[in-house]
């Protein structure tokens, strides 16, 4: 059985386990195949950007919540593609000046050192996302050059 990561190439296969919206759509994706972009809700699911180009998508989404257990992997990456350690996020601004930023689990200062708001749904922390235009700099930075142990080497004066 071949891993699950981000990165692996899918296949839809059934959609019992996936959420009810996705189901909605089963005949429009059965058979599909696409790529693992994300994962969420304690990683049980999988975020699949689909493959096809022109395809007209059901509601005009491209990437689909899909459980697990209705993928067939295909093939995984012999890399992963994103280096960076899942930090949460935080936020700080407002409006259109709202900055996301990367923090380390229960802490409310960010990797760039600015006082955040943690982003918070329910019980589950909204993870750091580098890619998106309003992240952090800084932040996504200092998230790519993070040691694996999560600390970062800060230099005496």
């Amino acid at each position: 059985m071949l891993r699950r990561v981000v990165g692996a190439e899918v296949e839809i296969a059934q959609l019992e386990h996936s959420p009810l919206l996705t189901r909605s759509y089963a005949s429009w994706l059965l058979g599909r195949s696409g790529v693992v972009v994300a994962e969420i809700r304690d990683r049980s699911v999988a975020v699949v950007q689909l493959a096809e180009d022109g395809f007209e998508f059901p509601a005009g989404a491209r990437r689909r919540s899909l459980a697990w257990a209705d993928l067939n992997v295909r093939r995984v990456p012999t890399e992963s593609p994103s280096p960076l350690r899942p930090y949460r996020a935080g936020t700080s601004g407002s409006g259109s000046s709202l900055v996301q930023h990367a923090v380390e689990a229960d802490d409310d200062v960010a990797l760039c050192a600015e006082l955040v708001r943690p982003v918070i749904v329910g019980d589950w922390h909204v993870p750091f996302v580098a890619t998106l235009a309003c992240a952090c700099s800084e932040c996504r930075r200092l998230a790519a050059t993070a040691e694996p142990s999560g600390s970062l080497e800060v230099e005496s004066p």
